[in-house]
């Protein structure tokens, strides 16, 4: 059975930081389903799609040769949480297409810190928001074979690590007047073969954003 390895914010990124590499991946095959806990009971939510609508020969193998994840935290611009607009939850509505497009440049101009990263970066869209600021998941899709040709080798917790580690350093010195995540509550890789998910409270965290913002201003 497979489990995603989800972290999430806290104490224990500390604990993990130290495993950190620069060239450490965890695939996510497209047509592999994920488990999520959801209070006691155990639910199967796929991750991504394995075919596009089309669902034709070129399609289905080239999201075979994909890994993915997904990104969940508070959206910031300027350093200011981004104020909720009922746009924000219509994905038809102009809103919604641009803060797809700017959250996933602020998340690539991110993981431009780690050319392996970089490189393999391959698409990106917003899934859903939903108000409270506005909390927003997106999901981002690696290319394997650029993955492969670089010989990376997979480990899930630091690869989910890294890429934690690349969005919580993104808020200390934004792009400008493009919305981006000023906290990340989660980061969800899917294809794991490890039987344990790693969650951790977001609160600890917050007193750190309140710092950075007086820092700048």
């Amino acid at each position: 059975m497979q489990f995603p390895l989800i972290i999430c914010c806290g104490m224990f990124m500390a604990m993990l930081t130290d495993s950190i590499g620069e060239y450490t991946f965890v695939p996510a095959k497209l047509e592999d389903a994920g488990f999520k806990h959801d209070g006691n009971e155990t639910t199967e939510t796929p991750i991504f799609s394995s075919t596009t609508p089309q669902d034709s020969p070129d399609e289905r193998n080239k999201s075979e040769n994909l890994y993915g994840f997904r990104v969940t935290g508070v959206v910031f611009k300027n350093y200011q949480e981004l104020p909720w607009d009922v746009g924000y939850e219509i994905k038809t509505t102009p809103k919604f297409k641009n803060l797809s497009v700017q959250l996933c440049h602020s998340v690539q101009t991110a993981f431009s810190q780690n050319k392996t990263l970089e490189t393999a970066w391959t698409k990106c869209e917003l899934l859903r928001t939903k108000r409270g600021s506005i909390i927003a998941t997106i999901q981002v899709c690696l290319d394997k074979n650029l993955l492969d040709q670089q010989q990376v080798q997979f480990n899930p917790t630091r690869t989910l690590t890294t890429i934690k580690t690349l969005l919580d350093n993104f808020p200390r010195a934004p792009l400008a007047n493009i919305p981006y995540f000023g906290v990340v509550t989660c980061v969800e890789g899917n294809g794991s073969r490890s039987s344990f998910s790693i969650w951790v409270s977001i609160l600890p965290t917050i007193p750190m954003v309140v710092a950075q913002y007086l820092t700048n201003h």
